[in-house]
């Protein structure tokens, strides 16, 4: 008789449509993350497994020595590491809301509401400072 009323969130009533949804929302962030962080971590790889190489096309292309080249390498690396971190929090998020709502512990889909946040937050980050680099580079040219 109990599981037929609808389970409390928030202070709220969810129904088995909204359980349904939620579970779906937490399979496809999970989806995303891993695919996410599979494929950053398979670039970062390349990238230090080509770094010689890439210094060197660098060096032809641009104006500028190994140790400048060294330097875009490791904006790319800490961009990578960022990334990562931004996609733990997706895939974080992904199953405390799986987690929470299979378990109907409304605890649980809280906390994977506080990482996806975290993950907005971020995600809110990357593209400011993506808008501030535009933003220099139109005025600089």
């Amino acid at each position: 008789m109990e599981n037929d009323q609808p389970t409390s969130l928030f202070g709220m009533q969810v129904d088995p449509l909204a359980q349904s949804r939620l579970n779906t929302i937490g399979t496809w962030a999970r989806f995303i993350a891993v695919t996410a962080l599979v494929i950053t971590a398979l670039g970062a790889l390349l990238l230090f497994i080509a770094r010689e190489k890439i210094m060197d096309l660098f060096g032809s292309v641009m104006s500028v020595d190994t140790s400048g080249a060294g330097i875009i390498i490791g904006v790319f690396a800490f961009f990578c590491v960022f990334i990562i971190l931004l996609f733990i929090f997706l895939l974080r998020a992904a199953i405390l809301i799986k987690r929470g709502v299979l378990a109907k512990n409304s605890d649980t889909v809280a906390e994977g509401f506080g990482a996806l946040k975290t993950y907005f937050i971020l995600s809110m980050v990357i593209l400011l400072l993506s808008l501030l680099g535009n933003l220099i580079g139109t005025i600089n040219n």
